[in-house]
């Protein structure tokens, strides 16, 4: 996707202003989550790079500065015209790769801060504006997420939200919950903040998650691991397709790249298992 595209952001407005204006007034709508886990998408198409260089323009009017600050003689890398200006995905300049990169970082911090504008107009006083951001991925959240700058995109919203995947059965540890609510709970100081997605079902590409067995056990509350987020300052939590009898949970985002919250009840009461739990050990 590429989010600084003009053509992309004259329909994605349309889009916006048209689910907007049609659902505003629902009184059961609490907040409108931002697109989904936005990130630059690696993008290194022609809008991308000629706005870096129209960056590093307005930076260097004097060529031979960045030349000198980014060390471009070294290896016959000078840039003479920036008419010359080579493409950045192939550069073997590091600070040239790095300066491109936050760039990159920097599109997303200003398409969600565009978005966020656009909804607020039609937002009513009490709705709040959020988004679920994610982290790296690596079968589950692991780590910072490169290609978007958490603290900075923050700034347009009214409280933040996530995505946190974490493994499950015997490679449960609670590090990345952990990780990922510290993350989180910092993006905005002083308030809590939202688990957007998680997961309670079993995955195709892995075991069956200690929540869903939970679930299809009869846990007497809406199931969780041991390590739950809500150790680290969650106001809600939201889980993605939880599987089993007895458990109902939905996410009822609009389509992106605007979608609404409704109040709805989350949880049903699970089915008693024969015999009752007091004679499970």
């Amino acid at each position: 996707m590429d989010i600084v595209n003009p053509t992309f952001r004259r329909y994605a407005e349309k889009i916006i202003r048209t689910l907007m204006a049609h659902v505003q007034h629902h009184p059961a709508i609490i907040g409108w989550q931002l697109d989904n886990e936005t990130k630059h998408y690696d993008n290194i198409g022609r809008y991308m790079q000629e706005g870096f260089v129209r960056s590093l323009q307005e930076k260097y009017p004097d060529l031979r500065q960045l030349n000198h600050d980014f060390g471009l003689d070294y290896w016959s890398n000078r840039i003479d015209r920036w008419q010359d200006f080579p493409p950045v995905e192939n550069t073997i300049n590091a600070s040239l790769a790095c300066a491109f990169s936050r760039y990159q970082r920097q599109q997303v911090t200003e398409y969600l801060a565009w978005q966020a504008a656009i909804v607020r107009e039609y937002a009513q006083p009490h709705q709040f504006v959020t988004h679920n951001f994610d982290f790296e991925w690596r079968g589950y959240s692991y780590g910072v997420q490169p290609r978007v700058d958490h603290f900075a995109a923050a700034q347009a919203l009214d409280i933040a939200g996530v995505d946190i995947y974490h493994p499950s059965q015997a490679h449960l540890t609670g590090r990345e919950i952990a990780f990922g609510g510290a993350i989180t709970r910092s993006l905005k100081p002083g308030q809590n903040y939202f688990v957007l997605e998680t997961g309670l079902r079993a995955s195709p590409s892995g075991p069956p998650s200690r929540a869903s067995y939970a679930c299809r056990h009869s846990a007497i509350s809406p199931p969780a691991p041991p390590w739950s987020p809500t150790g680290t300052g969650i106001r809600f939590i939201t889980p993605l397709k939880p599987t089993g009898r007895g458990c109902s949970a939905t996410t009822s985002r609009a389509t992106q790249p605007a979608g609404s919250y409704h109040h709805r009840r989350r949880f049903r009461p699970p089915v008693p298992a024969a015999g009752g739990a007091e004679g499970r050990k």
